[in-house]
Protein backbone atom coordinates (compact mmCIF):
# COMPACT_ATOMS: atom_id res chain seq x y z
CA UNK A 1 0.00 0.00 0.00
CA UNK A 2 2.80 2.27 0.08
CA UNK A 3 3.78 1.64 -3.27
CA UNK A 4 0.60 4.26 -4.83
CA UNK A 5 1.89 6.32 -2.30
CA UNK A 6 4.92 6.87 -3.43
CA UNK A 7 4.24 7.27 -6.87
CA UNK A 8 1.80 9.36 -6.52
CA UNK A 9 4.52 11.92 -4.07
CA UNK A 10 6.99 11.67 -6.84
CA UNK A 11 4.75 12.41 -9.36
CA UNK A 12 3.36 15.81 -7.22
CA UNK A 13 7.45 16.80 -6.60
CA UNK A 14 7.61 16.97 -10.52
CA UNK A 15 4.71 19.27 -10.88
CA UNK A 16 6.18 21.50 -8.12
CA UNK A 17 9.17 22.04 -10.00
CA UNK A 18 7.31 22.43 -13.51
CA UNK A 19 5.13 25.05 -11.73
CA UNK A 20 8.63 26.96 -10.41
CA UNK A 21 10.21 27.20 -13.39
CA UNK A 22 6.73 28.55 -14.67
CA UNK A 23 6.81 31.17 -12.51
CA UNK A 24 10.57 32.01 -12.91
CA UNK A 25 10.10 35.12 -15.01
CA UNK A 26 7.94 36.64 -12.78
CA UNK A 27 10.11 35.63 -9.60
CA UNK A 28 13.29 37.74 -11.41
CA UNK A 29 11.25 40.56 -11.79
CA UNK A 30 10.00 40.53 -7.73
CA UNK A 31 14.07 40.00 -7.34
CA UNK A 32 15.25 42.85 -9.35
CA UNK A 33 12.39 45.51 -8.11
CA UNK A 34 13.90 44.50 -4.03
CA UNK A 35 17.59 45.45 -5.92
CA UNK A 36 15.95 48.65 -7.33
CA UNK A 37 14.26 49.22 -3.85
CA UNK A 38 17.61 48.75 -1.97
CA UNK A 39 20.42 49.26 -4.04
CA UNK A 40 22.70 52.54 -3.91
CA UNK A 41 22.87 52.60 -7.25
CA UNK A 42 19.16 53.18 -8.21
CA UNK A 43 18.44 54.92 -4.92
CA UNK A 44 19.48 58.69 -6.31
CA UNK A 45 16.57 58.03 -9.19
CA UNK A 46 13.95 56.41 -6.75
CA UNK A 47 14.48 59.05 -4.36
CA UNK A 48 14.15 61.92 -6.78
CA UNK A 49 11.18 60.58 -8.78
CA UNK A 50 9.32 59.40 -5.97
CA UNK A 51 9.45 55.54 -7.46
CA UNK A 52 9.13 54.59 -3.60
CA UNK A 53 5.44 53.68 -4.11
CA UNK A 54 5.27 52.28 -7.58
CA UNK A 55 8.24 49.88 -6.45
CA UNK A 56 6.43 48.21 -3.42
CA UNK A 57 3.19 48.34 -5.82
CA UNK A 58 4.90 46.54 -8.72
CA UNK A 59 6.53 44.48 -6.18
CA UNK A 60 3.26 43.83 -4.38
CA UNK A 61 1.21 42.70 -7.76
CA UNK A 62 3.94 40.54 -9.34
CA UNK A 63 4.35 38.68 -5.92
CA UNK A 64 0.54 38.77 -5.69
CA UNK A 65 0.52 36.79 -8.55
CA UNK A 66 3.28 34.49 -8.02
CA UNK A 67 1.44 33.66 -4.33
CA UNK A 68 -1.48 33.18 -6.11
CA UNK A 69 -0.75 30.40 -8.64
CA UNK A 70 1.51 29.14 -6.29
CA UNK A 71 -1.49 28.48 -3.39
CA UNK A 72 -3.97 27.30 -5.96
CA UNK A 73 -1.49 24.58 -7.65
CA UNK A 74 -0.76 23.72 -3.66
CA UNK A 75 -3.82 23.36 -3.43
CA UNK A 76 -4.44 20.98 -5.67
CA UNK A 77 -1.07 19.04 -5.10
CA UNK A 78 -1.85 18.81 -1.04
CA UNK A 79 -5.84 16.98 -2.11
CA UNK A 80 -4.01 14.74 -4.34
CA UNK A 81 -1.42 13.60 -1.70
CA UNK A 82 -3.71 13.45 0.90
CA UNK A 83 -5.56 11.04 -1.18
CA UNK A 84 -2.14 8.93 -0.72
CA UNK A 85 -1.98 9.20 2.54
CA UNK A 86 -5.56 8.08 2.96
CA UNK A 87 -5.05 4.69 1.18
CA UNK A 88 -1.69 4.30 3.25
CA UNK A 89 -3.37 4.90 6.71
CA UNK A 90 -6.28 3.00 5.18
CA UNK A 91 -4.00 -0.04 4.74
CA UNK A 92 -2.03 0.77 7.67
CA UNK A 93 -6.01 0.59 10.18
CA UNK A 94 -5.98 -2.57 7.49
CA UNK A 95 -3.38 -4.14 9.27
CA UNK A 96 -3.56 -3.16 12.46
CA UNK A 97 -7.11 -4.97 13.02
CA UNK A 98 -5.70 -7.65 11.37
CA UNK A 99 -3.04 -8.55 13.77
CA UNK A 100 -5.68 -7.37 16.35
CA UNK A 101 -8.31 -10.32 15.61
CA UNK A 102 -5.37 -12.38 15.25
CA UNK A 103 -4.14 -11.34 19.11
CA UNK A 104 -7.41 -11.55 20.65
CA UNK A 105 -8.07 -14.88 18.80
CA UNK A 106 -4.77 -16.30 20.67
CA UNK A 107 -3.15 -16.50 17.31
CA UNK A 108 -0.82 -14.30 17.70
CA UNK A 109 1.02 -12.14 20.59
CA UNK A 110 0.88 -8.96 21.86
CA UNK A 111 3.97 -8.31 20.47
CA UNK A 112 3.39 -8.78 17.33
CA UNK A 113 0.79 -6.10 17.13
CA UNK A 114 3.71 -3.68 19.13
CA UNK A 115 5.65 -5.00 15.83
CA UNK A 116 3.11 -3.63 13.49
CA UNK A 117 2.99 -0.29 14.63
CA UNK A 118 6.75 -0.18 14.21
CA UNK A 119 6.66 -1.36 10.98
CA UNK A 120 4.08 0.87 9.73
CA UNK A 121 6.15 4.14 11.09
CA UNK A 122 9.14 2.82 9.62
CA UNK A 123 7.31 2.32 6.20
CA UNK A 124 5.99 5.89 6.87
CA UNK A 125 9.87 7.51 7.26
CA UNK A 126 10.98 5.16 4.50
CA UNK A 127 8.49 6.62 1.94
CA UNK A 128 9.30 10.11 3.45
CA UNK A 129 13.11 10.02 2.64
CA UNK A 130 12.38 8.31 -0.62
CA UNK A 131 10.28 10.90 -1.97
CA UNK A 132 12.92 13.85 -0.90
CA UNK A 133 16.23 11.75 -2.40
CA UNK A 134 14.41 10.61 -5.18
CA UNK A 135 12.84 14.70 -5.81
CA UNK A 136 16.41 15.67 -5.38
CA UNK A 137 18.45 13.54 -7.07
CA UNK A 138 15.75 14.84 -10.10
CA UNK A 139 16.52 18.59 -9.37
CA UNK A 140 20.14 17.50 -9.58
CA UNK A 141 19.28 16.08 -12.68
CA UNK A 142 17.87 18.95 -14.47
CA UNK A 143 20.35 21.01 -13.05
CA UNK A 144 23.12 18.81 -14.84
CA UNK A 145 21.40 19.28 -17.70
CA UNK A 146 21.26 22.70 -17.66
CA UNK A 147 25.11 22.61 -17.38
CA UNK A 148 25.76 20.11 -19.82
CA UNK A 149 24.31 22.27 -21.89
CA UNK A 150 26.20 25.29 -20.81
CA UNK A 151 29.55 23.53 -21.23
CA UNK A 152 29.06 22.03 -24.60
CA UNK A 153 28.28 25.59 -25.72
CA UNK A 154 30.97 26.88 -24.11
CA UNK A 155 32.97 24.19 -25.68
CA UNK A 156 31.55 24.42 -29.56
CA UNK A 157 31.43 28.15 -29.82
CA UNK A 158 34.59 29.74 -27.65
CA UNK A 159 37.05 26.09 -27.52
CA UNK A 160 40.73 27.38 -27.02
CA UNK A 161 42.19 23.77 -27.27
CA UNK A 162 42.63 21.90 -30.56
CA UNK A 163 44.92 22.74 -33.54
CA UNK A 164 44.41 26.33 -34.63
CA UNK A 165 46.52 28.97 -36.70
CA UNK A 166 49.83 30.24 -34.73
CA UNK A 167 48.86 34.05 -34.42
CA UNK A 168 51.24 36.72 -36.61
CA UNK A 169 53.55 38.67 -33.81
CA UNK A 170 53.19 41.44 -36.08
CA UNK A 171 49.90 43.17 -38.10
CA UNK A 172 51.32 43.42 -41.71
CA UNK A 173 47.81 44.79 -43.78
CA UNK A 174 45.29 45.13 -41.40
CA UNK A 175 41.77 43.56 -40.01
CA UNK A 176 39.44 43.11 -42.66
CA UNK A 177 35.30 42.46 -41.86
CA UNK A 178 33.34 40.73 -45.25
CA UNK A 179 29.63 40.32 -45.18
CA UNK A 180 28.90 40.67 -41.15
CA UNK A 181 25.68 39.91 -40.31
CA UNK A 182 24.43 39.31 -36.75
CA UNK A 183 21.05 38.84 -34.72
CA UNK A 184 20.76 38.69 -30.77
CA UNK A 185 19.64 35.18 -30.19
CA UNK A 186 15.46 35.00 -30.03
CA UNK A 187 15.05 38.23 -32.25
CA UNK A 188 14.70 38.26 -35.98
CA UNK A 189 15.84 41.92 -36.75
CA UNK A 190 19.65 41.99 -37.85
CA UNK A 191 21.61 44.46 -35.49
CA UNK A 192 24.10 44.30 -37.93
CA UNK A 193 23.65 43.38 -41.80
CA UNK A 194 26.53 42.65 -44.46
CA UNK A 195 28.84 45.10 -42.88
CA UNK A 196 31.84 45.14 -44.74
CA UNK A 197 35.03 47.26 -43.34
CA UNK A 198 38.96 47.23 -43.59
CA UNK A 199 40.94 48.24 -40.89
CA UNK A 200 44.52 49.32 -42.01
CA UNK A 201 47.42 48.08 -40.29
CA UNK A 202 48.97 50.86 -38.03
CA UNK A 203 45.80 53.16 -38.23
CA UNK A 204 43.09 54.55 -36.05
CA UNK A 205 39.62 53.92 -37.51
CA UNK A 206 36.38 55.57 -35.83
CA UNK A 207 33.43 53.94 -36.25
CA UNK A 208 30.60 56.89 -35.71
CA UNK A 209 26.76 56.92 -35.69
CA UNK A 210 23.87 57.10 -33.29
CA UNK A 211 22.80 55.56 -30.30
CA UNK A 212 21.21 51.91 -31.26
CA UNK A 213 23.34 51.68 -34.71
CA UNK A 214 25.51 48.63 -33.87
CA UNK A 215 28.82 50.49 -33.00
CA UNK A 216 29.72 48.56 -29.88
CA UNK A 217 27.82 44.96 -30.65
CA UNK A 218 30.30 45.39 -33.42
CA UNK A 219 33.36 45.68 -31.22
CA UNK A 220 32.55 42.76 -29.20
CA UNK A 221 32.06 40.75 -32.40
CA UNK A 222 35.89 42.19 -33.02
CA UNK A 223 37.01 40.69 -29.92
CA UNK A 224 35.38 37.03 -29.89
CA UNK A 225 32.73 38.52 -27.44
CA UNK A 226 30.10 37.34 -29.99
CA UNK A 227 29.91 34.86 -32.94
CA UNK A 228 28.19 36.17 -36.27
CA UNK A 229 25.96 35.12 -37.90
CA UNK A 230 27.04 35.24 -40.94
CA UNK A 231 30.35 36.55 -42.78
CA UNK A 232 34.15 36.82 -41.69
CA UNK A 233 36.80 38.77 -39.81
CA UNK A 234 39.94 38.19 -41.01
CA UNK A 235 43.55 39.49 -40.07
CA UNK A 236 45.76 39.54 -42.33
CA UNK A 237 43.58 37.39 -44.42
CA UNK A 238 43.67 34.94 -41.76
CA UNK A 239 39.90 34.15 -40.08
CA UNK A 240 40.62 34.93 -36.50
CA UNK A 241 38.16 32.08 -35.52
CA UNK A 242 41.19 29.75 -36.26
CA UNK A 243 43.23 31.48 -33.79
CA UNK A 244 42.91 30.10 -30.47
CA UNK A 245 40.44 32.23 -28.21
CA UNK A 246 42.35 33.24 -24.95
CA UNK A 247 45.47 33.84 -27.80
CA UNK A 248 43.50 36.29 -29.46
CA UNK A 249 42.16 38.15 -26.67
CA UNK A 250 45.49 38.37 -25.13
CA UNK A 251 46.51 40.29 -28.46
CA UNK A 252 43.52 42.51 -27.82
CA UNK A 253 42.55 45.69 -24.85
CA UNK A 254 39.47 47.32 -24.73
CA UNK A 255 37.79 50.08 -22.62
CA UNK A 256 33.91 50.47 -22.26
CA UNK A 257 31.29 52.58 -22.27
CA UNK A 258 29.23 50.26 -19.12
CA UNK A 259 33.02 49.53 -17.57
CA UNK A 260 33.34 47.69 -14.38
CA UNK A 261 34.08 48.84 -11.42
CA UNK A 262 36.08 46.14 -9.94
CA UNK A 263 36.70 47.05 -6.07
CA UNK A 264 40.07 46.19 -5.86
CA UNK A 265 43.35 48.24 -4.14
CA UNK A 266 43.76 50.53 -7.23
CA UNK A 267 46.95 48.90 -7.98
CA UNK A 268 45.38 45.86 -8.82
CA UNK A 269 42.17 47.25 -10.61
CA UNK A 270 44.26 48.51 -12.85
CA UNK A 271 46.80 45.85 -13.28
CA UNK A 272 44.95 43.24 -13.55
CA UNK A 273 44.51 44.55 -17.40
CA UNK A 274 47.50 42.45 -18.13
CA UNK A 275 48.28 39.34 -15.66
CA UNK A 276 50.71 38.80 -17.34
CA UNK A 277 53.39 41.14 -15.74
CA UNK A 278 53.65 42.32 -12.21
CA UNK A 279 52.06 45.32 -10.90
CA UNK A 280 55.01 47.72 -10.78
CA UNK A 281 54.89 51.27 -10.23
CA UNK A 282 56.47 51.95 -13.33
CA UNK A 283 54.38 50.09 -15.72
CA UNK A 284 51.45 51.44 -13.94
CA UNK A 285 52.04 54.69 -14.05
CA UNK A 286 52.78 54.17 -18.13
CA UNK A 287 49.07 53.03 -18.23
CA UNK A 288 47.50 55.93 -16.21
CA UNK A 289 49.06 58.62 -17.96
CA UNK A 290 47.79 56.78 -21.22
CA UNK A 291 44.55 56.88 -19.49
CA UNK A 292 44.41 60.84 -18.37
CA UNK A 293 44.02 58.94 -14.95
CA UNK A 294 47.30 60.98 -13.40
CA UNK A 295 45.33 63.43 -11.40
CA UNK A 296 42.16 60.70 -9.83
CA UNK A 297 45.43 58.68 -9.00
CA UNK A 298 47.09 61.39 -6.94
CA UNK A 299 43.94 62.66 -5.36
CA UNK A 300 44.16 58.84 -3.78
CA UNK A 301 45.26 58.73 -0.03
CA UNK A 302 47.01 56.03 -0.10
CA UNK A 303 47.77 56.36 -3.57
CA UNK A 304 48.26 52.91 -5.61
CA UNK A 305 47.86 51.07 -2.58
CA UNK A 306 44.25 53.04 -1.48
CA UNK A 307 41.32 50.41 -1.48
CA UNK A 308 38.58 51.48 -4.16
CA UNK A 309 34.61 51.31 -3.95
CA UNK A 310 32.38 52.60 -1.05
CA UNK A 311 31.16 49.10 0.39
CA UNK A 312 34.77 48.73 2.46
CA UNK A 313 35.60 50.28 5.57
CA UNK A 314 38.66 51.52 4.26
CA UNK A 315 37.45 52.04 0.74
CA UNK A 316 37.33 55.36 -1.00
CA UNK A 317 34.29 56.00 -3.59
CA UNK A 318 35.28 57.07 -7.17
CA UNK A 319 33.18 59.80 -9.07
CA UNK A 320 31.61 57.62 -12.42
CA UNK A 321 34.33 59.19 -14.36
CA UNK A 322 37.33 58.95 -11.65
CA UNK A 323 35.98 55.37 -12.20
CA UNK A 324 36.17 55.40 -16.32
CA UNK A 325 39.61 56.59 -16.36
CA UNK A 326 40.57 54.13 -13.98
CA UNK A 327 38.94 51.41 -16.70
CA UNK A 328 40.87 53.20 -19.49
CA UNK A 329 43.85 52.76 -17.44
CA UNK A 330 43.58 49.14 -17.03
CA UNK A 331 42.65 48.69 -21.27
CA UNK A 332 46.35 50.79 -21.08
CA UNK A 333 47.99 47.86 -19.40
CA UNK A 334 48.75 45.99 -22.31
CA UNK A 335 51.52 47.36 -24.59
CA UNK A 336 51.05 47.21 -28.42
CA UNK A 337 48.61 45.04 -28.63
CA UNK A 338 47.13 44.00 -32.12
CA UNK A 339 43.52 45.24 -31.66
CA UNK A 340 42.83 48.66 -29.31
CA UNK A 341 39.37 49.39 -29.19
CA UNK A 342 38.18 52.23 -27.06
CA UNK A 343 34.06 51.56 -27.37
CA UNK A 344 32.45 55.11 -25.70
CA UNK A 345 35.25 54.76 -22.96
CA UNK A 346 35.03 58.38 -22.39
CA UNK A 347 30.92 59.24 -21.70
CA UNK A 348 31.65 60.33 -18.29
CA UNK A 349 34.78 62.78 -19.24
CA UNK A 350 34.84 66.16 -20.61
CA UNK A 351 35.18 67.33 -23.89
CA UNK A 352 38.61 68.88 -23.78
CA UNK A 353 40.33 65.16 -21.86
CA UNK A 354 38.21 63.15 -24.53
CA UNK A 355 40.17 64.75 -27.33
CA UNK A 356 43.26 64.94 -25.68
CA UNK A 357 43.11 60.70 -25.13
CA UNK A 358 41.75 60.39 -28.58
CA UNK A 359 44.52 62.33 -30.41
CA UNK A 360 47.56 60.87 -27.96
CA UNK A 361 45.89 57.05 -28.42
CA UNK A 362 45.84 58.44 -32.50
CA UNK A 363 49.30 59.38 -32.63
CA UNK A 364 50.19 56.19 -30.44
CA UNK A 365 48.62 54.15 -32.86
CA UNK A 366 50.72 55.49 -36.18
CA UNK A 367 53.70 54.56 -33.87
CA UNK A 368 53.44 51.09 -32.80
CA UNK A 369 55.97 49.20 -34.15
CA UNK A 370 53.70 45.82 -34.40
CA UNK A 371 50.97 47.87 -36.69
CA UNK A 372 48.21 47.21 -34.31
CA UNK A 373 44.64 48.58 -35.16
CA UNK A 374 42.72 51.12 -33.12
CA UNK A 375 39.68 51.59 -33.09
CA UNK A 376 37.16 54.31 -31.64
CA UNK A 377 33.65 54.10 -31.31
CA UNK A 378 31.55 56.90 -31.08
CA UNK A 379 28.69 58.81 -31.15
CA UNK A 380 30.68 62.50 -30.79
CA UNK A 381 31.55 63.51 -34.42
CA UNK A 382 34.02 65.84 -33.21
CA UNK A 383 35.86 63.91 -31.54
CA UNK A 384 36.62 61.50 -33.93
CA UNK A 385 37.96 63.79 -36.71
CA UNK A 386 41.31 62.96 -37.15
CA UNK A 387 41.17 59.27 -37.25
CA UNK A 388 42.60 58.10 -40.17
CA UNK A 389 39.68 56.11 -41.18
CA UNK A 390 35.98 56.62 -40.30
CA UNK A 391 32.53 54.54 -41.08
CA UNK A 392 29.24 55.92 -40.45
CA UNK A 393 26.84 52.88 -39.03
CA UNK A 394 23.51 53.72 -39.62
CA UNK A 395 20.24 51.26 -37.96
CA UNK A 396 23.18 48.24 -38.64
CA UNK A 397 24.64 49.04 -42.06
CA UNK A 398 27.41 51.25 -43.15
CA UNK A 399 26.27 53.81 -45.02
CA UNK A 400 29.12 56.02 -45.50
CA UNK A 401 33.06 55.73 -45.45
CA UNK A 402 36.27 57.90 -45.96
CA UNK A 403 38.08 60.20 -43.88
CA UNK A 404 36.68 63.44 -42.34
CA UNK A 405 37.76 66.12 -45.45
CA UNK A 406 35.99 63.10 -48.01
CA UNK A 407 32.99 62.58 -45.62
CA UNK A 408 32.49 66.92 -45.14
CA UNK A 409 32.73 66.95 -49.25
CA UNK A 410 30.45 64.37 -49.64
CA UNK A 411 27.90 66.36 -47.65
CA UNK A 412 25.95 62.83 -46.28
CA UNK A 413 25.16 61.88 -42.59
CA UNK A 414 28.17 62.38 -41.38
CA UNK A 415 28.61 66.11 -42.84
CA UNK A 416 24.95 66.93 -41.65
CA UNK A 417 25.48 65.29 -37.90
CA UNK A 418 29.07 66.67 -37.34
CA UNK A 419 27.56 70.23 -38.19
CA UNK A 420 24.82 69.88 -36.05
CA UNK A 421 27.16 68.75 -33.19
CA UNK A 422 29.66 71.71 -34.03
CA UNK A 423 26.93 74.52 -33.74
CA UNK A 424 25.34 72.91 -30.13
CA UNK A 425 29.04 72.96 -29.33
CA UNK A 426 29.80 76.33 -30.21
CA UNK A 427 27.22 77.99 -31.39
CA UNK A 428 27.43 80.70 -34.69
CA UNK A 429 31.66 80.11 -34.30
CA UNK A 430 33.67 79.58 -36.84
CA UNK A 431 32.88 75.83 -38.24
CA UNK A 432 35.00 72.99 -36.99
CA UNK A 433 34.72 71.40 -40.69
CA UNK A 434 37.55 73.05 -41.13
CA UNK A 435 39.35 73.90 -38.02
CA UNK A 436 38.86 70.14 -36.25
CA UNK A 437 42.17 69.77 -34.46
CA UNK A 438 40.95 72.99 -31.48
CA UNK A 439 38.14 71.19 -29.85
CA UNK A 440 38.24 73.52 -26.65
Amino acid sequence: VAIPLLLIDLRLENKRRQIQEKTADDTRRVRHLVDLGTSQLAGKEVRLFGLQGEILARHSERWSAIRETLVSAERRLTLRSMLGWVWFAGGFLAAVTYVAVRVAQGDADPGDLVLTFTLAAQVNREVRGTVGVVSWGRWISAIAQHLSWLEGYAEQTHSTTGNHTTLPHRVTSGIEIRGLTFLYPGTERPVLTDIDLTLPAGSTVAIVGENGAGKSTLAKLLLRLYEPDSGSIRLDGIDIDSFDLAEWRARCTASFQDFCKLEFPARESIGVGDLGIPFEDGRLAHAIEAAQATEVVRRLPHGLDTQLGGSWPDGMELSVGQWQRVALARAMMRESPHLLILDEPTAALDPQTEHTLFQQQIEASRSRANGGVTLIVSHRFLTVASADLIYVLDHGRVIEHGSHAELQRHAGMYADLYRIQAKAMFGDQPSQTERHDTIP
